[in-house]
């Protein structure tokens, strides 16, 4: 599962940047330690000119480059050349770069610096004489000046010459947010992406630039439950519109469209249970924390009752039977049903 951040229809690095800041708000609101890393598939290119290696095959050795922080550097150069046998005692057949060539990619992919603007520096200095290499070094000071511009910092941005990210459309900047916890080591990338200016005009034959990233909810949940930053769930409901009168079923699906029109995570009881200590039962095994209860009376009255199940669970409270429930009313409180939604949303604050 997964959701997308795009922006279609310009060429700028402006775009790109917004991108990134995108990346950087999500996971700043998520309370996550988190680094984004950055890098560009021209400059890529000039690396394949500049150690000597045929165009042809610049995809395969993106592929490899893109193993470095798994597989670790000696790997990666042995991948490159002759191949290696893994741990498995399973062969990785190589690339077959000679030793020059492999020496070049590992200056290139160690030329990180402290910061995004010696990095640049670096790479000017690194490709000087390599033809073409300009246009993508002066990309990827262009990107850095726009993050800059937005007050986000290299320790929040950095660029790192080993991100290729995998796939061949990838045309632009390409980037990645991991999690720096060390609890959150073994997820990898939890958001990722690029600019993809040729992919959109291969479907519909138009050429239209754009960029983007996609950020991997399942992984980056499993991470934020690793990391204790939220709690599993069976609902997500926060209220449950309990049924006492079927006859009435339209007004309770009314009753609870209201609710989630005012952005309250309303679930509807569909189940076969007709007492209201089965149906409140069902929402303590869903961790629903406040019920909703009217019947014929409550609706002549213009009232409703809400119930909250925490009082219950805190206090050991088995309600069976509604005439129970009438008597004792724990953790319960009948209101005027225009106040229905402001009740709520205090109790949930």
């Amino acid at each position: 599962v997964q959701f997308d951040i795009d922006i279609v229809g310009t060429e700028s690095m402006v775009a790109d940047a917004e991108i990134i800041s995108a990346m950087a708000e999500c996971l700043t609101n998520l309370k996550v330690n988190f680094r984004i890393r950055f890098s560009h598939r021209k400059v890529l290119n000039s690396l394949i000119a500049y150690a000597g290696i045929k165009p042809s095959r610049s995809h395969t050795v993106f592929r490899v480059i893109d193993k470095l922080e798994k597989q670790g550097l000696e790997n990666v150069k042995l991948e490159l050349g002759p191949g290696r046998i893994d741990v498995s005692g399973d062969e990785i057949p190589g690339l077959g770069l000679d030793e020059t060539q492999v020496a070049k990619i590992e200056d290139f992919v160690t030329l990180s610096r402290n910061s995004r603007a010696e990095t640049i520096n670096a790479l000017r200095n690194l490709f000087k004489g390599v033809k073409g290499a300009a246009e993508g070094i002066d990309e990827l000071e262009e990107l850095h000046q726009s993050l800059s511009a937005m007050e986000i910092p290299d320790e929040v941005a950095a660029i790192d010459l080993s991100i290729a990210r995998g796939l061949d459309y990838y045309t632009g900047p390409v980037y990645e947010a991991i999690l720096m916890d060390k609890k959150a080591a073994g997820f990898g990338s939890v958001m990722g992406g690029g600019r993809y200016d040729n992919l959109i005009g291969e479907f519909t034959g138009e050429q239209v630039p754009a960029t983007g990233a996609s950020i991997g909810i399942d992984r980056l949940f499993s991470a934020l439950q690793k990391l204790g930053l939220i709690e599993a769930r069976p609902s997500t409901a926060d209220v449950l519109v309990t049924v006492m009168d079927r006859e009435r079923m339209v007004d309770y699906q009314n009753l609870a469209r209201k609710l989630r029109r005012e952005g309250i995570k309303t679930e509807l009881y569909l189940g076969n249970a007709k007492s209201i200590g089965k149906q409140l039962k069902y929402a303590d095994r869903q961790a629903i924390p406040l019920a909703v209860i009217i019947g014929s009376d409550e609706f002549s009255r213009n009232e409703v009752s809400i119930k909250d199940l925490r009082y219950i669970k805190s206090e050991k409270i088995d309600i069976k039977e509604r005439d129970e429930w009438v008597r004792k009313k724990p953790g319960q409180r009948t209101i005027p049903m225009n106040d229905l939604i402001p009740e709520i949303k205090t109790l949930l604050q």
